[in-house]
């Protein structure tokens, strides 16, 4: 919870947390009240919870239905106490077969963790097996990030071209889990 109440973009549980379109649920004095998870990202280290006032109290998720795949992925120069180059989630529901929504999560390549709408929508009604248009999905999500030249993380045109393969692997796994899941 620290780190989304830190509002780190690039944090793994933040971007699974909008991935799964959970919600917060915040307590204070004035009472408890549930937020989407994406909707506390106010900027750059920005939150919509004032630690001063409020706490964080409890994560909420759908229970996942038949048809339901999910998958994360991440790539960093070690796999302990580091901070991604780039990591992606997908989330995706699905009836006989196709593709029926759909959420694709990026991180640090904004100043939030960053749903690739166009990559979505580019998705609906695709089928489970379909690489080639994983592919040109994945295409979209690069292009529409905007990661930022790092000297620790990389260039921007290296970071997109980890996103999008990145992206496109994690899609292909959340579609094999809803094919098992179906």
């Amino acid at each position: 919870a620290g780190n989304v109440v830190n509002a780190q973009p690039a944090a793994d549980a933040a971007i699974a947390l909008v991935t799964l379109d959970a919600e917060a649920e915040i307590v204070s004095t004035a009472g408890v009240r549930k937020m989407p998870i994406e909707d506390l990202y106010a900027g750059l280290g920005m939150s919509g919870i004032d630690p001063t006032r409020e706490i964080l109290s409890a994560f909420y998720l759908r229970l996942p239905e038949p048809g339901h795949g999910c998958a994360y992925g991440r790539i960093s120069p070690r796999n302990a106490l580091c901070l991604p180059i780039v990591n992606s989630g997908v989330s995706l529901t699905s009836a006989q077969g196709r593709i029926t929504g759909i959420r694709i999560v990026l991180g640090p390549v904004s100043d939030r963790p960053f749903r690739a709408r166009e990559a979505e929508e580019s998705l609906i009604g695709v089928g489970l097996d379909d690489i080639e248009k994983f592919g040109v999905a994945s295409r979209l999500a690069a292009q529409a990030s905007n990661p930022r030249n790092s000297c620790l993380r990389g260039c921007t045109d290296y970071r997109k071209q980890l996103i999008r393969v990145l992206t496109r692997r994690v899609i292909v796994d959340a579609a094999a889990m809803a094919a098992k899941t179906s």
